[in-house]
């Protein structure tokens, strides 16, 4: 015992040291502990209100040490507008796990040359299908492909005093997400469909588990089966993956011209081809291979399907909790709408999109932010951050700062409208809900797409209440946060609205 206690004293020492000489060029924050920092003082299921009270007590620049690493907390919109387009600021969040099981493929775990050819595929991709400043012809056709799904959803959807919309949500929405990844539906009871979605979930719960040994590299030791678990889904995910790449691979004709779907597959194998064909030793070439796509497949879905369904059900908690807010959105659909909403609707339902952003503010699907890594010492705001440092862009925060928003711990559509009849939104510059900068969300207009889509026909054909056992639903509970914020599990009862044309 004594001996390992003056094993740990040269260790304290320069922890100690290094606080010191570190104070004067860091923003301000708790000293935090030898080895654990500030982790003692975290609730694991909402590490974000912990950063918040941090950024409340310190500053809109605050510094936070999580076990050995030190994290930098930003709330202040404009400094990450200011920022978060630098290079350097750019890279990945330097957290070891999971990103050496990734080997910095996809784009979340990419940075530099390689992430940069990959976004600009992705970004390209999605103008291409209709979204980020696409053709006419281009939105047409992608909305029909979104409609298709919210048929499919609508028509699954029954009178019910007990009903959980989450499996029918997942269903439709992942295939919405396969359909325009892969170029193709999995049917519900398709086993292949079963067996990824199980993989993905068991990979949350492993990540979360692992999260520990971030933050305190010890620890990896202690949650080695937890990451090798975490490792052979993915290995499996994309043996799936590469069954399809490779079906795809062979509707190219004897040209060389791809003739299968529309898909971001199929896009990435005809400029996959074209760059070998221009010279296959170039690092655009080693960059595009299949082993990056299946694993930029998996971002897009896995970001895509989490924030997506997360935010629908936290829609529909809120016209739960708020009846009179549902039946606002219901008349403004019925005296203004056909028997389908369409996007071409969004106009005149200013009042759903403002529900919507409000919903949006209180929950955020991502409530820490996508952070971000500094690629070499930087200046920030008379401060110096040191290189591979992470960068939290807090959300959480943000959405809840009363210099920006007039009474944010109430739910109010209103804040987001410049007038009464519902028509005109108004404009919130520090409304940054797939944040800013150069890892943006690239699937924001298509995400935005999809909720408005499933909730506007939801309420077009539903009223949704409480079940009767979930009457006294916590809203404020979260279960199992690892990056995402979503509900405790809920029933809801349908309730059939009369037809209109």
């Amino acid at each position: 015992m004594f001996l390992g206690g003056l094993t740990l004293v040269p260790f304290v020492l320069n922890w100690s040291f290094q606080r010191q000489s570190e104070g004067k060029t860091l923003p301000p924050g708790p000293r935090g502990l030898p080895i654990v920092g500030s982790l003692l003082h975290i609730d694991p299921e909402k590490p974000f209100e912990y950063f918040e009270t941090v950024a409340q007590d310190y500053g809109p620049i605050s510094k936070v040490y999580m076990g050995s690493k030190l994290f930098i907390i930003i709330t202040d919109v404009d400094i990450l507008r200011k920022y978060f387009g630098k290079p350097a600021f750019c890279g990945r969040a330097p957290l070891d796990l999971p990103f050496k099981i990734m080997e910095g493929y996809g784009l979340i775990a990419a940075e530099g040359e390689h992430w940069a050819y990959q976004r600009q595929f992705t970004a390209k991709f999605m103008k291409d299908v209709g979204m980020r400043g696409g053709t006419t012809h281009a939105k047409m056709e992608m909305e029909e492909r979104l409609m298709s799904s919210v048929r499919y959803f609508i028509a699954k959807l029954q009178e019910d005093e007990a009903v959980s919309l989450d499996e029918p949500l997942q269903q439709t929405i992942g295939n919405m997400l396969n359909d325009i990844i892969f170029g193709l539906r999995y049917g519900p009871s398709d086993s292949r469909w079963q067996r990824i979605q199980s993989l993905r979930e068991n990979g949350v719960k492993r990540l979360k588990m692992s999260q520990a040994a971030n933050l305190i590299p010890f620890l990896s030791h202690f949650v080695q089966g937890h990451l090798d678990e975490f490792s052979q889904g993915i290995k499996e995910t994309h043996v799936e993956y590469q069954r399809v790449i490779d079906m795809r691979k062979s509707e190219f004709d004897d040209r060389g011209e791809y003739q299968g779907p529309k898909c971001l597959v199929g896009d990435y194998l005809k400029v996959q081809k074209e760059i070998r064909f221009k010279n296959p030793f170039s690092e655009e070439a080693r960059s595009f291979s299949d082993k990056q796509l299946c694993y930029l497949a998996g971002d897009i879905f896995g970001a895509g399907i989490d924030t997506t369904v997360n935010t629908i059900q936290w829609s529909i908690l809120y016209l739960c909790r708020r009846g009179r807010i549902q039946e606002e959105i219901y008349e403004d659909i019925k005296n203004r709408c056909g028997s389908e909403i369409t996007l071409q609707d969004r106009p005149n339902l200013g009042y759903l999109v403002a529900f919507i952003n409000e919903v949006m503010r209180m929950k955020p699907a991502v409530p820490m932010g996508v952070p971000h890594g500094t690629t070499e010492e930087v200046p920030l705001e008379g401060y110096t951050i040191p290189k591979g440092t992470t960068i939290i862009p807090l959300i959480w925060a943000i959405n809840g700062e009363e210099r920006y928003w007039r009474s944010p711990t109430v739910f109010s559509p209103n804040r987001f409208l410049n007038n009464p009849d519902h028509m005109e939104l108004r404009p919130q510059d520090h409304f940054i809900p797939f944040q800013v900068g150069k890892r943006r969300c690239v699937g924001e207009e298509f995400g935005m797409d999809m909720i408005f889509l499933f909730l506007g026909n939801l309420l077009r054909n539903y009223e949704v209440m409480f079940s009767p056992q979930d009457l006294y639903y916590d809203i404020n509970c979260y279960p199992d946060f690892a990056f995402t914020l979503h509900p405790m599990p809920y029933l809801v009862q349908l309730v059939k609205r009369p037809a209109f044309d």
